[in-house]
C-alpha cells in the first residue's frame, strides 16, 4: 500500500499533509524547470515522485519522456521542522 493511502486509512492528518506537500514542492520545482511551451502544457497531475530503494526520489511523467526521450531530472529535497524544500536539475542526456 502507497504511504499516502496508508495514512489516510489511518486518519494520520500531519502525516498525509507532509507527503502532499513535498509532492507539491517538487511539481512546482520541476515547473521552473521548463520552457515556456512546456510550461503551458504542463499539468500537475501527469508528474509523480517514487524513491528508489535507497529513499533518493525520482522523477517522471511518461507523456514528458515521449516528447524529451533525452532529458531527466534530478531532485534533492529537504525537510526542516515544518519547511520542506525541492531542488531540481533538468540535463539532457548525451548518446553514447
Amino acid at each position: 500500500m502507497p504511504l499516502l493511502e496508508k495514512y489516510i486509512s489511518m486518519n494520520d492528518i500531519e502525516n498525509c499533509s507532509k507527503i502532499l506537500s513535498v509532492s507539491w514542492c517538487v511539481k512546482e520545482s520541476i515547473y521552473k524547470t521548463l520552457d515556456d511551451a512546456d510550461q503551458t502544457n504542463f499539468k500537475m497531475s501527469d508528474w509523480y515522485k517514487i524513491n528508489d530503494e535507497r529513499g533518493r526520489p525520482i522523477i517522471g511523467n511518461e507523456n514528458y519522456k515521449l516528447l524529451h526521450p533525452n532529458e531527466e531530472f534530478i531532485c534533492s529535497i529537504s525537510h526542516d521542522g515544518g519547511l520542506i524544500t525541492s531542488f531540481i536539475i533538468r540535463q539532457s542526456m548525451c548518446n553514447a
